[in-house]
């Protein structure tokens, strides 16, 4: 995203969506150790390290990670699903879901009277 309009009462931008990103993957490639040394500023992924304290913080806090999925979720569609809705969901925007092809499928079925979302 280019320009981020916070207006609407989401209080997230693109980075903090690459942040939940990273650690997922730190997460799937390395295991919980390395995600643990990620969030203490002990673990750096290609030259990205931001203030331990920070990410801590950050992470702890608004990226939920005791709902975080498993080390599986890139294995197969249902669980990679799961993974991005959990994504999404951490951003604690009102106006971001979210939807697989059969979801979004039927928001244009149901609804009947021009609004989509």
């Amino acid at each position: 995203t280019m320009y981020y309009d916070s207006s609407g009462g989401a209080y997230f931008d693109p980075r903090d969506m690459y942040d939940r990103f990273r650690a997922l993957r730190i997460l799937v490639n390395n295991g919980d150790d390395a995600l643990k040394q990620w969030l203490e500023g002990k673990y750096s992924e290609g030259g990205n390290s931001i203030d331990g304290n920070k990410r801590k913080n950050i992470m702890r806090q608004r990226l939920g990670i005791s709902t975080m999925p498993g080390r599986d979720v890139f294995d197969n569609r249902e669980n990679t699903v799961d993974g991005l809705k959990w994504l999404v969901s951490t951003l604690n925007d009102p106006y971001s879901k979210y939807l697989t092809r059969e979801e979004l499928r039927n928001e244009f079925l149901e609804r009947n009277d021009g609004f989509l979302g």
